[in-house]
This record gives structure tokens, sequence and C-alpha cells, in this order.
């Protein structure tokens, strides 16, 4: 009955799903590649910048439209470009991305 029970509740635990965690700041303050891929459009910014570890450099600002920059990790003199609308919810969503490295 014990040996039962224990079963029934390994198989149970087992059962529930678990879910990946964004990057929690594995690197800081740049965004590598399996970051950049890990996004996609629609996100929330504050995802974006959760999963990228950083929140980036204001660009730019037109018309509900904002610009975001963002370092490459181990690239020198590259960036991450992103942009983000206002949604009905009031939060900023990525529009697209785009990286500039080789």
């Amino acid at each position: 009955m014990l040996k039962r029970l224990a079963v029934s509740v390994a198989l149970a635990v087992a059962a529930v799903p678990l879910s990946v965690a964004p990057a929690s700041a594995d690197t800081p303050g740049c965004v590598t590649r399996a970051e950049f891929y890990a996004v996609h459009k629609g996100d929330t910014m504050a995802r974006v910048h959760r999963v990228w570890d950083t929140d980036g450099r204001f660009r730019f600002f037109s018309q509900g439209v904002m610009n975001r920059g963002y370092k490459i990790c181990n690239v020198q003199g590259t960036n991450v470009f992103a942009e983000y609308t206002k949604r009905a919810d009031d939060r900023w969503h990525l529009v697209w991305k785009k990286a500039n490295a080789q």
C-alpha cells in the first residue's frame, strides 16, 4: 500500500510540466546568439529584457514606435536592434529584431 502510494506520488510529480525560466543574468549587459533567438515577435519588452539580461539603450521614439539598441556578447562594435510598439494592454511588444553581426 505504501509502495503504491509512493509510486503514485512520483508519477504525479513527474507529470507536472516544468517551465524553463528565461536566462537569469548569465550574460548581463549583452545578448548571446541563443538569447537573441529565444525572443519572438509579440513578446513584451519586459520579457525581452529578462531573456537578454539587459535593458539595452534607448535609441529613438517616433509615432508610437520605440527603437532600442543592445550589445552583442563577445563581438566588438556590433549591436542588436529591436523595435517595439505599445498595444492595447499598455505594454511594449517586440515588432522586429536585427543583429548586425557576421
